[in-house]
């Protein structure tokens, strides 16, 4: 009965649960996608900036995410991650591995850096970010980033085996 953006993006949310409970991916796609249209329309109009609002269109992204990746689209997962990590750093690592799974590894580079100029203490990032560092052959880069790894986890075998691996090359 309400007729306020946020409960309508609500109850086009709760649609796309039913949807996907009744097996229906498309339909509940679509209406997740009409979240994403109702958020886009409040945020223009200003109206979006309450954390239930956000919530309800990070929660809509997730889904249509899941969505994606079930139907191995992997060109609307990249957007959809895309989409996620521009709404919270949180979503940058795993939009930066989607990224070099599907072969942008200057890409995943590109995002890990990005995503550890604002979590330096991600150790897992870090070693991502060195393995792929080492896989295009930037040696400074891959030790760089093994030695991070060593600074927070001094014993961290994994770390102190690639970069005696990258000294060796």
């Amino acid at each position: 009965k309400q007729s306020r953006p946020e409960a309508t993006a609500l109850l086009a949310l709760v649609k796309g649960y039913v949807a996907e409970l009744d097996d229906d991916p498309e339909q509940a796609f679509a209406h997740y996608h009409g979240v994403v249209d109702l958020t886009a329309n409040a945020l223009h109009e200003q109206q979006a900036g309450s954390p239930g609002n956000r919530a309800v269109l990070e929660d809509a992204l997730r889904r249509m995410l899941v969505i994606a990746l079930n139907n191995q689209d992997s060109q609307a997962a990249l957007l959809l991650l895309g989409t996620l990590s521009d709404l919270s750093p949180v979503y940058e690592p795993q939009y930066a591995e989607l990224l070099r799974l599907t072969g942008d590894v200057q890409g995943a580079i590109d995002r890990y850096t990005a995503y550890l100029g604002k979590a330096p203490k991600d150790v897992s990032a870090m070693f991502k970010l060195g393995h792929l560092f080492q896989q295009i052959g930037s040696t400074e880069g891959a030790q760089l980033a093994f030695q991070m790894v060593l600074k927070h986890q001094p014993d961290n075998q994994a770390a102190q085996q690639m970069l005696a691996e990258v000294a060796r090359a």
